[in-house]
């Protein structure tokens, strides 16, 4: 991915950290930052997360895994 492809959809995917299966968000398209907020995660458990962004010709890059934690009840 070059600086100057258009980003077609850009988003992170989140997991449970140990878990196999993920899931993603779609936070939109363009280029630059973007922000993204989830609900719904359970209390007081480990998760994972990891940016990326698509091209139009289906080129992917992949941000840096981060891990927190979420607060308890």
């Amino acid at each position: 991915m070059t600086e100057n492809e258009e980003v077609e959809v850009d988003g992170v995917d989140y997991w449970k950290d140990g878990a196999a299966n993920n899931k993603f968000t779609r936070e939109g398209r363009g280029s630059g930052f973007f922000t993204s907020q989830r609900s719904g995660l359970e209390p007081a458990t480990a998760y994972k997360a990891q940016a990326y962004a698509t091209t139009k010709i289906q080129d992917t890059a992949m941000g840096e895994i981060i891990s927190f934690t979420t607060l308890s009840e």
